[in-house]
């Protein structure tokens, strides 16, 4: 069985606000990424084999702290323990973003989501332009 190589530049956004995670897929996807949403953590350890992320946005306001779970998952799974998690909160819940970080998140960024910040916390990340 032959597996297709993984996207150059994939990234995974994790959110459970289908609004939100449609802004922040089209964003990217406008600077040409390859996106996948997904709407809970469950689904993401579900797809995360399949897409092959080099940065996961993620949505630190998921129904019973799964945001969290799923970072202490990711960074405990050898393969996905360096690749680079994007917080996303509301600025009023800047005590996530910190425990986010202590976590192992590697950057983070406030809701609503300004599209070139993103951007470019994306490319510092992935080391390129898209």
């Amino acid at each position: 069985m032959t597996t297709m190589p993984a996207p150059a530049c994939a990234i995974l956004v994790v959110d459970d606000d289908e609004v939100s995670a449609m802004r922040v897929r089209q964003s990217l996807e406008a600077a040409g990424y390859q996106v996948a949403s997904v709407t809970s953590a469950a689904e993401a350890v579900q797809r995360i084999d399949e897409v092959v992320p080099r940065v996961v946005v993620l949505d630190l306001g998921l129904p019973e702290g799964t945001s969290f779970q799923l970072m202490h998952h990711l960074r405990a799974m050898p393969m996905w323990r360096e690749v680079p998690i994007i917080a996303v909160a509301s600025i009023q819940r800047i005590e996530d973003v910190q425990r986010a970080i202590r976590i192992g998140a590697t950057d983070f960024i406030t809701k609503p989501v300004n599209p070139d910040a993103l951007l470019d916390r994306v490319k510092r990340r992935v080391g390129r332009n898209a």
